[in-house]
């Protein structure tokens, strides 16, 4: 039964002697009829906890009945609910749907762009079927590779064994082999795998100059997130380098918290200063803090960057969350402060959200893709870093990047599927590079032409 009709009918009670007795009775009768729901709900009517409660009592699965000790409190932020068969789970869903700012009747729209209504529907839609209808295959074709000339030589130890094997190639005389007659590309196997998704949602293959285009001049990009995201920032370069005489972006992970990165694609787009950068700030928790906050005890690191956009002449973020968990509640909190403040300080950034694929058990086992993602034992001993938690954030996530009119970016589905890679077997969650994450490049490219396809039309 719909909880808020209860609220409609109110029960009288004449104030004078038997109100106590009556209320003592309402109270057990409550506790008998939905568990102590009804009653917390008559003496709370002028509120609107009662549309949550409702939903509450609908979620499917996880716990049918509440407990009669129910305690549920409005301070703007949560609602705690204790139920038979443990917490349950979706309960922020429900969170998210009740607070969402995109309010009834309000057109969805995708900041920096003009796109809004309809438009942004089939733009989603469109993103959607890249990711759910998407497969790897393999392509043993030869051909030139993104090696890792911008990024940190951790991420080159995939190489580093590969090439001590003899007969073996990397980088240039990887390149030379793939455009010989011969044909003889050797390079690791997992360098021949390519996502595509079907033909009603074509992936186009990824090509440097136009991207180069869609980002345009002096149309500055922020990476900003967590030492994946740094990654991502490095494969981006990779993909965009032209003159491979360029520097390093920096010597090694620990020493780079805020770097602006280098020009690129000048040679496109008019020249020199023509280009553009493609910096990155190191913070786990995208948080608009203005001091640098390194929280050891959780392993968070976080550095200011909303003042970066300003600085640098910022045109287009990439963000994540990053892979390091923390409760839903505290997570719902922390990615609604950061899309309202730059709604309201940066209306006009056009802003993209890469979610959050897990790290792989025994990755070095692996040569290739898998059918289905890992299952991981929740008392195993790779449960303390929550991978198992990423997907159902990951749809948390959605919500309220999408509801705040970001653009919501899908790599789990494809990387989930990616044992293979990973950068050894103390770290089954970082990739090599070159590696499967290039294929988040390629879908980043994609992106940008959805946009553009979407807005002239």
């Amino acid at each position: 039964m719909d909880l808020s009709a209860r609220c409609q009918k109110k029960p009288m009670v004449d104030v004078g002697f038997s109100t106590k007795t009556l209320l003592a009775l309402t109270f057990l009768l409550g506790i008998l009829f939905t568990g102590g729901t009804w009653f917390f709900l008559q003496e709370n009517c002028d509120s609107s906890l009662y549309a949550k409660a409702n939903s509450l009592v609908r979620l499917p699965g996880k716990g049918a009945s509440l407990k009669s000790n129910i305690k549920a409190q409005e301070n703007g932020q949560r609602m705690s609910v204790d139920v038979n068969r443990g917490r349950v789970q979706d309960i922020y869903f429900s969170e998210i749907h009740a607070k969402s700012k995109t309010a009834a009747g309000k057109l969805p729209r995708i900041q920096g762009t003009t796109l809004k209504g309809k438009p942004v529907e089939s733009f989603r839609a469109y993103l959607d079927c890249f990711s759910e209808s998407g497969r790897w295959l393999y392509n043993s074709t030869p051909r030139h590779l993104p090696w890792n000339w911008a990024g940190d030589p951790y991420a080159s130890q995939c190489d580093g064994r590969h090439s001590a094997v003899p007969g073996n190639a990397v980088g240039e005389y990887a390149d030379i082999l793939a455009s010989s007659q011969g044909g003889n590309w050797k390079v690791r196997e997992e360098l021949k795998w390519v996502w595509r998704s079907n033909n009603s949602c074509p992936l186009i293959l990824l090509n440097r100059d136009d991207l180069c285009r869609l980002i345009g001049a002096n149309g500055n990009v922020l990476v900003v997130g967590d030492s994946i995201n740094h990654l991502l920032q490095w494969s981006l370069l990779n993909n965009l380098l032209k003159n491979r005489s360029e520097p390093q972006v920096v010597p090694s992970y620990s020493s780079c918290r805020t770097c602006e990165g280098f020009e690129v694609c000048s040679d496109v787009l008019g020249g020199p200063g023509k280009g553009f950068k493609v910096g990155f700030v190191r913070n786990d928790r995208i948080s608009p803090i203005s001091h640098v906050n390194n929280d050891t005890w959780k392993n968070f690191l976080e550095w200011p960057w909303l003042h970066l956009l300003k600085d640098w002449n910022i045109k287009l973020l990439l963000m994540n969350r990053g892979a390091h968990y923390e409760e839903d509640q505290i997570y719902v909190k922390s990615l609604r402060q950061t899309f309202s403040v730059l709604q309201t300080l940066h209306p006009h950034l056009l802003g993209i959200f890469r979610n959050t694929p897990p790290g792989h058990i025994n990755c070095t086992t692996y040569h290739g893709p898998i059918s289905e993602r890992q299952e991981i034992k929740l008392d195993g001993d790779y449960s303390k870093w929550h991978w198992h938690e990423f997907f159902r954030q990951n749809g948390i996530a959605k919500k309220i990047v999408e509801d705040a009119g970001y653009v919501y970016m899908d790599v789990d589905a494809m990387l989930s599927k990616r044992p293979d890679g990973h950068i050894n077997q103390k770290d089954c969650l970082h990739y090599c590079l070159p590696g499967p994450l290039d294929s988040v490049v390629e879908l980043f490219y994609n992106v940008l032409l959805l946009l553009r396809r979407h807005t002239k039309h």
